[in-house]
């Protein structure tokens, strides 16, 4: 199994470096090491202050790295997020309820659960822009930066990220490819998992370090039950789950009984396992350089 943990914690005695412990079929431990990600940038001259309404944590993330965290006064429920804004929510927001924080702009990143409350925001006359969760990364930081009037910063932190994509990019291509999944309790229904299509920022982290994603292969978009028998037949041979799933899904040991089907899969034999910050298989935002790297440097281990 492979623990793939951002420095949030920082492991001990590791300073600035990102410990991966791999534990490959034959019991072998293989540490890798990986620079932390970037701090927030420092402000300088910028646009005026305006009140932030933030409706996904990949934009809580983003507008953290700019050093925006005093002009949020929405955001979302996040474990990893010092932010404590006037309103945060957990299950969703009405338009009522962020009207009355009296936002300059409200974006949301999620069309599926958003687009029709940015609609409604239109009757309170209040700014409300969509930037789509499935844009790359730097993609997103550029539309975040140009709506906040932060275009500088947004360039040098997409430009970081760029050049993690490229540093993985220059490097032989894994053969054969891992056929890989990323199964998630969420969205599965009852005793079922769901798993992560194309179209969704796990698809496109998969896929940049250099693996194949065995749902968006077989035509599926966005996240899709899972019964057994349709995960034997995708056959994975590398699963990625997020950390503060691991214990629901069974652990590391019970995961492959507990989440029927996964016994009969290439995975279980070898045990070959990934767990990844949450927010990094989820949300595609700052970190998505540091966490393409990451996998990338874990999936040639297990080779």
């Amino acid at each position: 199994m492979t623990f793939l943990h951002g420095p949030w914690p920082l492991v001990a005695g590791t300073a600035l470096a990102l410990l991966l412990s791999v534990c490959d079929a034959k019991g072998k431990t293989i540490d890798l090491r990986q620079r932390a990600p970037a701090a927030a940038l420092t402000p300088g001259q910028h646009a005026p202050a305006i009140r932030l309404a933030l409706l996904d944590a990949d934009l809580l993330d983003i507008a953290q790295a700019m050093g925006l965290s005093s002009q949020i006064v929405v955001a979302p429920d996040s474990a990893d997020s010092p932010v404590q804004p006037a309103l945060i929510f957990k299950q969703g927001v009405t338009a009522e309820a962020l009207a009355a924080q009296t936002p300059d702009l409200v974006i949301a990143s999620n069309p599926g659960d958003s687009r029709r409350l940015l609609e409604r925001l239109k009757i309170y006359k209040i700014n409300a822009q969509l930037i789509d969760r499935a844009l790359p990364a730097p993609e997103k930081i550029r539309r975040f930066g140009a709506l906040v009037g932060r275009q500088t910063d947004a360039e040098v932190l997409a430009r970081r990220i760029e050049r993690d994509y490229a540093s993985v990019a220059a490097r032989p291509p894994l053969q054969p490819a891992p056929r890989v999944i990323f199964i998630s309790t969420r969205g599965g229904g009852a005793g079922r998992v769901s798993a992560a299509g194309s179209g969704t920022p796990a698809n496109q982290l998969i896929q940049r370090a250099g693996a194949s994603n065995v749902i968006a292969d077989a035509g599926l978009h966005s996240f899709r039950s899972l019964s057994t028998e349709a995960l034997i037949a995708v056959a994975p041979e590398v699963v990625i789950v997020a950390d503060d799933e691991l214990a629901t899904l069974g652990g590391e040991e019970g995961i492959w009984l507990q989440v029927s089907g996964l016994a009969q899969t290439p995975a279980a034999l070898k045990r070959q396992l990934i767990v990844m910050r949450s927010e990094d298989i989820r949300h595609d935002a700052t970190q998505s350089g540091v966490a393409t790297l990451a996998l990338r440097d874990a999936l040639e281990s297990l080779q």
